[in-house]
């Protein structure tokens, strides 16, 4: 799997597809872990993503943690919060190190989809990756999904 013609905004119609296409992936690798994008209704894209890497987990049989990037919560719109979790539980707080905050830049600067997007967010993913230095991850579970991950827009 090279890569899937999937537009924006519509990960949520291709799931299986895209699960089978990482089951192909990984065969026959030892998965330790799984990171994604948190479900957090920043973009209904990363929180599809939160599904498959779940599921996921559970076929490999190995922990999935999530990352934030951006939500809605407690905001007015058009505004959002960037790299803030929206619940404290279970939460691990992690440094980085310089050298991952540049390269983080960069892959940044790789998504030219989300061009757009990191123009306004942009500024405060490198203030959190240049100046705070951490992030969070969070382990997922089934119980992540019962609710709407926030009651922002």
């Amino acid at each position: 799997m090279d890569s899937l013609p999937i537009p924006d905004n519509n990960l949520i119609n291709y799931l299986e597809e895209v699960y089978q296409g990482i089951l192909k992936l990984i065969a026959n690798k030892s998965i330790e872990s799984i990171y994604t994008t948190a479900y957090e209704g920043g973009h209904p894209d990363h929180d599809a993503a939160t599904g498959i890497a779940f599921v996921l987990s559970l076929t490999a049989n190995c922990p999935a943690y999530q990352f934030f990037l951006y939500n809605a919560f407690n905001v007015t719109k058009p505004f959002f919060q960037v790299m803030k979790p929206l619940q404290d539980n279970k939460l691990e707080k992690l440094k980085i190190k310089f050298k991952d905050s540049v390269r983080v830049a960069f892959l940044f600067l790789n998504y030219k989809s989300q061009f757009k997007t990191w123009l306004g967010l942009g500024l405060f993913a490198i203030y959190h990756f240049f100046i705070q230095r951490h992030y969070y991850k969070q382990s997922i579970s089934a119980h992540l999904f019962y609710n709407r991950p926030n009651t922002g827009e």
